[in-house]
């Protein structure tokens, strides 16, 4: 007997244009959840991001957040699987935001908390202090003074926000790194761009059907 998982992404496809769940796919989808469907979403938001937009869904499977880079439990936001750089796979990137003067946001885990490291006195994009700014009192937010201070911890993902211009030349320089993951695009809310960085391991599709294995999903 076949057994479906179900994934959808999250902007620009579950959620509208106000960044939420209509009432309508709340309610559907509730229905069918209740019913027993296997459902959930991968997106490139954190679990804090994903929480705020999802509000009133409940999927009980694992969340894939950060572009498969790992999985959350969506009412806690304990994250499992995650997929880490090496020090040198993290440093090559850093050397070549240092030759750009492009500064990143940089998901880490240290000390078993998330962190969000991104330096306190570099000329930052208008979008990136956006960023900053719509998230008042987030714990994982962490100003560093130092390069080297950017790699603390477990880094999974780097996070730059900039121009189109200003993006292309580093997404040139690194996108044939077999390595990595790159997703290249402009915010679907804003003018600005995001250059997003993972591991090569670290898919939303990889991630899919990882889970797909553990539920004994046939598709």
């Amino acid at each position: 007997m076949e057994k479906t998982l179900y994934v959808s992404d999250l902007d620009g496809t579950l959620l509208n244009r106000q960044s939420r769940l209509s009432p309508f796919t709340q309610q559907a989808l509730n229905r069918l959840l209740e019913k027993g469907m296997l459902f959930t979403f991968a997106t490139a938001r954190s679990w804090h991001s994903a929480h705020v937009a999802a509000q009133g869904l409940s999927p009980s499977l694992p969340w894939i957040i950060h572009n498969g880079a790992a999985f959350a439990n969506g009412k806690t936001g304990v994250r499992t699987g995650e997929v880490f750089f090496t020090y040198p796979q993290r440093k090559k990137i850093l050397d070549s935001c240092v030759r750009r003067q492009l500064w990143p946001l940089v998901y880490s885990v240290r000390q078993g908390e998330e962190k969000v490291f991104y330096l306190k006195n570099a000329p930052l994009h208008e979008g990136m202090k956006h960023y900053i700014d719509s998230r008042p009192g987030d714990p994982r937010l962490a100003p560093v003074a130092g390069l080297e201070e950017l790699l603390q911890g477990g880094t999974y993902y780097f996070t730059f926000i900039h121009t189109k211009e200003a993006l292309a030349p580093l997404w040139e320089e690194l996108k044939d790194l077999p390595w990595l993951n790159l997703t290249f695009q402009q915010e679907l809310y804003r003018q600005e761009y995001w250059l997003e960085i993972t591991s090569e391991q670290a898919t939303k599709a990889q991630a899919a059907l990882r889970l797909k294995q553990e539920l004994g999903c046939t598709r």
